[in-house]
């Protein structure tokens, strides 16, 4: 957008729209004497304090994604994690898009019958739902491949935990648990939600039916 690498001072407007509390949309659907009030409620603008930012010139491999993506990389994020999964472009771009199916709570690690049972949810017959599993199980690996490179060039990422979190996830619901279990391990030893999430993982569920090799299985 042709911000160049300097300190600024940010402020934020909000333009809020009249609305009657018991319009479409409002809060109520029905005004009556308690709720209503005229249409100007809420209008008028919002505005933020002033927040300093500092731009900075990307170099190394954060300059050669930027270049090659002519100066927005995450709008490509499925190319720039291909090419360049260690620049720090790429971390924001693994946080956006860990998968669908890795979202799902760590316990499901070891529940590959309640997950073939959501999936069932889509319709189809078994032979579809065993597709959308094979291709569920691509994008797993295609994110760990991904998340596992990035990790080692930036393990203090801002939002390195939630990444892990994922490439736990993707691990063990794609026959990897032993390395799941390692990834686990790693986020129990920092702090924040993700951590106590680990620990509490870690301190009362024991693995008892580890995943098939290669994950789930037509």
């Amino acid at each position: 957008d042709g911000v160049q690498p300097g300190s600024y001072a940010v402020t934020a407007h909000y333009e809020a729209p009249g609305r009657h509390l018991g319009q479409e949309g409002g809060i109520v659907s029905q005004p009556n004497d308690a709720y209503y009030v005229c249409n100007q409620c809420w209008a008028g603008t919002v505005e933020s304090s002033p927040v300093q930012l500092t731009v900075e010139a990307p170099t190394g491999v954060d300059a050669a994604a930027y270049q090659a993506f002519k100066g927005n990389p995450l709008a490509h994020p499925v190319d720039l994690l291909k090419r360049f999964p260690t620049s720090t472009y790429a971390g924001y771009a693994l946080r956006e898009r860990i998968p669908a199916l890795a979202r799902e709570a760590l316990a499901d690690l070891n529940d590959p019958d309640g997950t073939l049972y959501r999936w069932g949810n889509l319709g189809g017959g078994e032979a579809t739902i065993h597709l959308h599993i094979i291709e569920a199980q691509k994008d797993m690996e295609g994110f760990a491949a991904a998340a596992q490179a990035f990790l080692r060039a930036h393990p203090d990422f801002i939002y390195a935990a939630e990444i892990r979190r994922g490439y736990a996830m993707c691990l063990g619901l794609t026959g990897h648990l032993p390395e799941a279990m390692s990834e686990i391990q790693t986020l129990s030893t920092g702090t924040g939600k993700e951590a106590d999430e680990a620990k509490a993982f870690l301190g009362e569920k024991t693995p008892t039916k580890p995943a098939k090799e290669g994950g789930y299985q037509p």
